[in-house]
């Protein structure tokens, strides 16, 4: 089932302004939020790899893994400064800061300091590496 991101931010709002709700209950919806965020992207960029879209969307693709970081680190830090309730799939603090750190080696691998060309040959000559054929 689908329900469309209108609708979704329409009722996250609900829940994040609703004084009735303790704030760790809403530390809790933002961060199972915040995962399905981070599984969409990581079907996405699956999916993108399989199809040989990545290299075109490499752009794209450090925007939208620059904010799942940025998101999530909001996320951590409110959960905890204020804690967080139990949810029924069970995710814990421990699990934010994990998916949080693979967010961020996506990051350096794809999106860091890469190495010279001249580097990797050093690299290949240093370790005896064959070269692979084309």
């Amino acid at each position: 089932m689908q329900i469309p991101a209108g609708r979704v931010e329409e009722l996250l709002a609900t829940i994040l302004n609703d004084p009735s709700i303790p704030a760790p209950v809403k530390h809790t919806v933002l961060a199972g939020f915040w995962l399905a965020q981070v599984d969409a992207f990581r079907l996405s960029e699956e999916e993108f790899m399989v199809t040989g879209k990545f290299e075109s969307m490499i752009d794209d693709h450090r925007v939208f893994l620059s904010n799942l970081i940025s998101d999530g680190e909001t996320v951590l830090d409110s959960v905890r400064k204020m804690g967080m309730a139990l949810p029924p799939t069970g995710f814990t603090e421990a699990d934010l800061k994990a998916t949080l750190e693979s967010l961020y080696n996506t990051m350096r691998r794809q999106h860091g300091p890469q190495n010279s060309a001249k580097t990797n040959e050093g690299i290949l000559q240093l370790f005896d590496v064959a070269k692979p054929r084309d």
